[in-house]
């Protein structure tokens, strides 16, 4: 970066904040994670067999009950039904191999405390994706949302740094390899050495597998006025954001556009989903 940066506090784009809200490999692996994790979510949790987890809690009793509606699925039906209980009608339904006829009498799985989790007696082989698997279906998309928690939460330490944060070089003082691969490459820590306002020595320390975006032996840094141990360097920012005339950051608009397709579609596709699922 050959341009200075104006004095704080600087505006900060929407288009920026996208881009380090949202931008970098483990944050979109996280978006993309938690996106298809979810799939399996909604295909095993809304089929999941949850009378079988109200059964650690409570025996289910049996109550008489009638087909309302029957709809063919593929190779199942959907089993519409209701039952009467102490005067009030509770209404379920259920995916079945049997064909039931609409008014047929039915037996009832339910709870007296719940007796909204019911199920029919008699399901044949299609009585639900055990609960534990649905369970563990969970798994996935909460691995992609922790990427997405500290990929977010760095953004606005980023944000808040680029809008208040305080300018000064650093020099290398340290690079080595770590574990991690990204893309098949090695993902490398680099520390850097620099004086803040009151003389003392800090560092700022960046990982990434990009080695082109920190080949020089001195970096221009941002750090936070009243806590210098946050820092960031600004060729590691998410989406390499250029600095225009007026010493100001500018977002490149194909990156933001490019780092808002995933988490767009995830937060887009899911929430349709489970607008259905709630209100349909």
């Amino acid at each position: 970066m050959n341009k200075k940066l104006k004095k704080s506090p600087r505006d900060v784009s929407r288009g920026l904040r996208l881009n380090l809200l949202f931008g970098g490999f483990y944050n979109q692996f996280g978006w993309f994670f938690f996106g298809f994790g979810m799939i399996h979510v909604w295909v095993f949790g809304i089929n999941a067999d949850y009378l079988e987890y109200h059964k650690f809690f409570e025996q289910p009793i049996e109550s008489e009950g009638s087909v309302t509606a029957v709809v063919a699925e593929d190779d199942s039906f959907r089993c519409n039904y209701e039952m009467n209980i102490d005067g009030t009608v509770h209404r379920g339904s259920a995916l079945s191999n049997k064909k039931y006829d609409v008014g047929e009498t039915v037996m009832i799985h339910h709870f007296s405390e719940n007796p909204q989790w019911s199920q029919i007696h008699d399901l044949g082989d299609n009585g639900g994706i055990p609960f534990f698997i649905a369970w563990a279906a969970s798994i996935f998309p909460l691995i992609g949302l922790t990427f997405v928690f500290f990929g977010i939460r760095r953004g606005k330490k980023s944000i808040f740094l680029i809008t208040d944060g305080n300018e000064t070089t650093g020099k290398l003082t340290n690079k080595e390899a770590t574990n991690v691969r990204v893309n098949n490459q090695r993902v490398y820590k680099y520390t850097f050495e620099f004086k803040d306002d009151l003389g003392n020595t800090q560092q700022a320390i960046a990982k990434t597998h990009l080695q082109h975006i920190l080949q020089n032996d001195e970096e221009v840094i941002l750090y936070h006025p009243l806590r210098p141990s946050e820092s960031i360097l600004i060729d590691n920012l998410p989406g390499n954001p250029r600095v225009n005339e007026k010493g100001e950051f500018e977002a490149h608009i194909a990156k933001t556009i490019l780092y808002s397709i995933i988490p767009g579609l995830a937060i887009f596709g899911h929430g349709t989903v489970l607008f259905y699922v709630l209100f349909a």
